[in-house]
């Protein structure tokens, strides 16, 4: 019994700091006349604020990620430091991949398209080519290892954290997949999927593959305590129609559909904005 009352009092205490940092954020960008959440109080316009926000959406899932102000934060992170360098992170005057940490916070906001511009960058510039593996600090321009460690050991496990939440990740007690599954990928035609997956509901096991105007999805997701599921596909396509085990399905809007944890079979008839090739 002791370990649930600590969490229930453990539950209490971060309710409360979550509704005092939210009060300092929102202070501080009224007093200094500002759109983004910087860095802190001394530290307005550094690129440190990038790496700084990036916990209340990965790995921190704070209550608050929706709100405007978040997503307005990091589209002014990703112009003023990533877009400029084709998804390379400058960061206090050079590389760094620390940049994995943006990718997951812009797969878990369903922005495929940065998340693949920063992992594709990553992969083309490999310090140790081939091994996947990153120096701390790259000189912005021969891409060469300049200072920290190499390889860097969390770094690479921000890469795989980063693939692992593109294709799943928990909020709450509901499932999320494929937030950060860009449309390039489907694009190819080939299977895209994940075997045994860990999550905190048990495995997750799904592929999916875009034929035409559907896509169709197999899933077997381990449903200990799990509540819902939520199915993303890129923002640049919308859901018409959906079919789930075989059934008319309506529980869907724009670009995602709510399914039951009993999903096994889901057939998504989708608009790509611009039309379908």
């Amino acid at each position: 019994g002791g370990f649930y009352d600590d969490g229930e009092r453990i539950g209490i205490i971060y309710k409360k700091l979550d509704e005092n940092l939210w009060a300092l954020i929102k202070d501080l960008i009224e007093e200094k006349g500002i759109k983004w959440i910087p860095n802190g109080p001394e530290d307005l316009h550094g690129s440190s604020m990038a790496r700084g926000t990036s916990p209340l959406i990965y790995p921190g899932l704070m209550s608050y990620y929706d709100l405007d102000i978040v997503k307005v934060s990091f589209d002014y992170y990703w112009e003023k430091w990533v877009s400029s360098y084709n998804g390379a992170y400058l960061h206090q005057g050079k590389f760094c991949p620390y940049a994995f940490e943006l990718a997951d916070c812009y797969a878990r906001l369903g922005q495929s398209d940065r998340f693949l511009k920063i992992i594709q960058w990553h992969i083309d510039n490999q310090t140790f080519p081939g091994v996947y593996a990153w120096g701390e600090q790259l000189n912005e321009e021969t891409f060469n290892l300049e200072a920290g460690d190499m390889p860097h050991a969390w770094v690479a496990a921000d890469f795989v954290a980063s693939i692992r939440d593109a294709l799943f990740f928990e909020r709450g007690d509901t499932l999320v997949i494929g937030a950060g599954i860009p449309w390039e990928w489907y694009r190819k035609g080939k299977e895209i999927g994940i075997e045994n997956g860990y999550s905190i509901f048990g495995r997750v096991n799904f592929d999916t593959k875009l034929k035409g105007n559907k896509i169709k999805w197999k899933l077997n997701i381990g449903d200990k305590s799990l509540k819902g599921i939520i199915l993303k596909v890129p923002d640049c396509v919308t859901i018409k129609r959906a079919k789930v085990n075989g059934s008319n399905w309506t529980d869907f809007k724009g670009n995602f559909v709510r399914l039951p944890i009993s999903s096994k079979n889901v057939v998504i008839t989708i608009d790509e904005k611009g039309g379908i090739e």
